[in-house]
C-alpha cells in the first residue's frame, strides 16, 4: 500500500508541495533529448537539504574496464535500469526494492539507455546487448523476443544507440564492424527490417550509435555520425565520406534522406561529432525557429533549421580548442589536436524552453599524435600470437576451461571482444593490466596497436603493409603534476543564450580526485538534467560526486558523494508526492574505480 497521505503530511511540514506522480519514461526526457524536468519540488532554496534516499548495487562489472554510461527509466513507480553487463532490472521507484532482474547472458558493453513502448500487444522494455536486440515484459521481466542484428543486418554490429520508438517500431542507430554506421526500423511484433539506411558512401561512412531526436510533427529523425574507424585515420580515403561527420535528418517512415549537413569532410583524427542532436527552438527575426542544436569536438555549437538543414548562427564557440585540429597533416612527428572526448560530452545538451537557453559541459584538453612506420616484415597475427596466446589462446577462445602450470591463471576468451570494448579500452587494459592479468608497459607502441587492431578484427588479416603506417595510440598532454597541458578551466559547465549566440555565463566543473578542490575543473562525461525549478543536476566528473547548479548564474548549490564516478545523465521523477534525482556511478571511463550502483536523491521526508 502506498504511502501517500503520510508522505504528503510531512512534505507539507517541510514546506515542500506535494505533486503529482511524474514518470521518466523516454531516454533523456523527451523524444527531442531535451533533457528537461518539469517538476520544481526541489528547488534553489531548498536543494542545499538534499539527501541520499537510495541505493541500489548492481554488484555486476563488465570484462576490462567496467563502465555504466546509462540513464534509467521511470514508469508508474517503477525504475528500469542497465548494469554493466547489460542485465536488466526494475526497481520500487521510491525505495530502491529490486522487483525484477533479467540476465541477458552479455558479458558487457557500453548501452545508455532503454526503451519503453507503451502502445504494443503489452508494454515492452527493449534494448541491445551487443548484437542481440532484446524485448522484455516490463512486469515481470521474462524475455519476450531476442532478435540478432547479425542477422537482420548481414553485418557485424559492435553497438547500438539507445534507440526511439514510433508506431509499434524501434528506431535504431548502428556502429557496423566496417567502419561504417546504419540506422534501421525494426518492426518490433515480427522482427522484420522496415527500412534500412547505411551511412556507407565510396568506402567509408560514420557510425551512427548515439542517441537520436525524433520531430514526431516533420516526420524527421534526427541522426549524427562519426567518423570512419579509428583504424583508417591519418590514410587517404576514398570518395566524399558524404556521410561521416554528418547530422542526417531522416524520413521516418522510409528512411530517405531529406537533408544533411556535413561539418568535417576529409577529417584525420578522430570523428568530429560525439554529442547526440538536441531539438530546440530559437528566436530570429522576430519569429520562433524550430531548429536542431549540435556540439562538436572542437567545442563549435551548430544550430540548424529542422526542416531544412540551414544554418541559423555562425558556429558558436564554446572553448578555446583550434578550431582546425581536424585537418592537421597526420606526421611522423607528434602533432598536437583536441582528445578523443574534448569539447562536448556524448551526453549532449539540455534544453530550457522558456528562456530558450543551452546548458552544456565541455571539457578543453588536447593529446599528441603521430604516425608509426610498419616494418616490411612486421605481421599483427604473430604480434598476438607472441604476447597474448599463451593466456588467451591460439585462436583467441580463452584458455580457462584448460588451465596448467605452464599456462598459469589462463585467460577469458577474446572472441568479439571488439563488440564489448573500444579501441581505447583494449588499449588501456594492455597498459594496466586487470585481474590476473598484469599490465604490458613493456610492448612498443606499434606491437600495441597491432594487437588491438588484430582483436577488432576478430581474427581477421589485417594487413598493415597497405599504407606503411599506422597511427599511434593518442598520448595525453600532461604537466608534471599530471594535469592536462592546456591552460584551465579543464572541464566547464556553461549556458549559452540561442537567441544571441552569446555565453550566459561558464563555470568550472569538477576537480581531480587526488587534488579537490582546486577549482579548475576537470575532464568530464555524460549530461545535464535541467529542471523547470532553475536548477542544473550534473555528476560527471573524476571526483566521484553529483551536483547541482543555479541555472540563472551557474552557481553551485549543492554536491554530495558517489560510490564512483557518475558517467552518464541524472534522472528526475516523482512518486507518492515526492521528487527524486536519480544517477547511475559506474565509475571507470576516466580512471579507477569502477562502479555498478544507482544512487536516488531526495529532501528529507521529516
Amino acid at each position: 500500500m502506498r504511502r501517500s497521505v503520510t508522505i504528503a503530511i510531512l512534505l507539507l511540514a517541510a514546506g515542500c508541495e506535494r505533486l503529482s506522480d511524474t514518470d521518466a519514461a523516454t531516454y533523456l526526457a523527451d523524444r527531442g533529448l531535451s533533457h528537461f524536468s518539469e517538476l520544481e519540488q526541489i528547488n534553489p532554496d531548498n536543494v542545499g537539504a538534499l539527501k541520499l534516499a537510495w541505493t541500489y548495487d548492481t554488484n555486476e562489472f563488465g570484462t576490462g574496464i567496467s563502465t555504466m554510461q546509462t540513464s534509467p527509466l521511470i514508469i508508474d513507480g517503477v525504475l528500469y535500469g542497465l548494469t554493466p553487463t547489460l542485465n536488466a532490472f526494475a526497481l520500487d521507484a521510491a525505495t530502491g526494492a529490486q522487483i525484477w532482474h533479467h540476465n541477458a547472458g552479455s558479458p558487457g558493453g557500453v548501452q545508455r539507455g532503454l526503451v519503453w513502448l507503451p502502445n504494443s500487444a503489452a508494454p515492452t522494455l527493449i534494448y541491445a546487448a551487443g548484437s542481440t536486440l532484446i524485448g522484455l515484459d516490463s512486469k515481470t521481466g521474462s524475455r519476450r523476443f531476442g532478435y540478432d542484428l547479425d542477422r537482420l543486418l548481414g553485418a557485424s554490429v559492435v553497438r547500438a544507440s539507445p534507440g526511439v520508438g514510433h508506431e509499434g517500431s524501434l528506431l535504431l542507430g548502428l556502429d557496423i564492424a566496417d567502419r561504417s554506421g546504419a540506422v534501421v526500423a525494426v518492426d518490433v511484433a515480427s522482427g522484420n527490417l522496415l527500412w534500412r539506411f547505411d551511412t556507407m558512401t565510396d568506402g567509408a561512412g560514420g557510425a551512427a550509435d548515439l542517441a537520436m531526436a525524433l520531430d514526431q510533427e516533420r516526420g524527421l529523425l534526427f541522426v549524427v555520425t562519426g567518423a570512419p574507424s579509428p583504424a583508417h585515420y591519418g590514410v587517404d580515403r576514398p570518395g566524399d565520406n558524404l556521410y561521416a561527420d554528418t547530422v542526417l535528418a531522416l524520413d521516418v517512415g522510409t528512411g530517405e534522406v531529406r537533408w544533411h549537413h556535413q561539418v568535417v569532410q576529409h577529417g584525420l583524427w578522430g570523428p568530429e561529432l560525439i554529442s547526440p542532436p538536441t531539438l530546440v527552438q530559437v528566436a530570429r527575426d522576430r519569429q520562433t525557429l524550430d531548429a536542431v542544436a549540435v556540439t562538436t569536438r572542437r567545442g563549435n555549437l551548430l544550430l540548424l533549421d529542422r526542416a531544412d538543414g540551414t544554418s541559423l548562427s555562425d558556429s558558436i564557440s564554446l572553448t578555446s580548442l583550434p578550431s582546425a585540429a581536424s585537418f592537421v597533416v597526420p606526421d611522423l612527428q607528434e602533432v598536437v589536436v583536441p582528445d578523443f572526448d574534448a569539447g562536448a560530452s556524448w551526453g549532449g545538451a539540455a534544453f530550457e524552453p522558456g528562456a530558450r537557453k543551452l546548458i552544456v559541459n565541455v571539457q578543453e584538453t588536447e593529446v599528441g599524435l603521430r604516425l608509426l612506420e610498419v616494418p616490411a616484415d612486421f605481421n599483427a597475427q604473430y604480434e598476438y600470437l607472441r604476447h597474448c596466446s599463451v593466456c588467451h589462446g591460439v585462436n583467441r577462445d580463452g584458455l580457462e576451461g584448460d588451465r596448467s602450470d605452464r599456462y598459469g591463471a589462463g585467460g577469458p576468451s577474446l572472441v568479439g571482444v571488439g563488440r564489448r570494448l573500444s579501441q581505447r579500452e583494449i588499449v588501456r587494459t594492455i597498459e594496466r593490466g586487470r585481474g590476473s592479468m598484469p599490465a604490458m608497459q613493456h610492448l612498443g607502441e606499434l606491437s600495441q596497436q597491432a594487437i588491438v587492431r588484430y582483436l577488432v578484427a576478430d581474427g581477421a588479416d589485417v594487413d598493415l603493409q597497405q599504407t606503411g603506417y599506422v597511427a599511434a595510440q593518442p598520448r595525453a598532454l600532461k604537466t608534471e603534476d599530471g594535469f592536462p597541458a592546456t591552460a584551465p578551466p579543464w572541464g566547464s559547465l556553461l549556458a549559452v543564450d540561442l537567441d544571441t549566440g552569446h555565453l550566459d555565463w561558464r563555470t568550472p566543473l569538477g576537480d581531480y580526485l587526488a587534488h579537490l578542490g582546486m577549482g579548475k575543473g576537470a575532464e568530464n562525461a555524460g549530461g545535464p538534467l535541467l529542471t523547470s525549478a532553475g536548477l542544473v543536476f550534473i555528476a560527471a566528473t573524476p571526483d566521484m560526486k553529483v551536483r547541482a547548479f543555479d541555472v540563472t548564474d551557474g552557481s553551485e548549490l549543492w554536491q554530495s558523494d558517489l560510490d564512483a564516478g557518475g558517467y552518464a545523465t541524472p534522472v528526475s521523477y516523482s512518486v507518492d508526492g515526492r521528487q527524486f534525482v536519480v544517477v547511475a556511478a559506474g565509475g571507470g571511463l576516466l580512471g579507477p574505480p569502477s562502479g555498478s550502483t544507482y544512487a536516488a536523491f531526495a529532501l528529507p521526508e521529516d
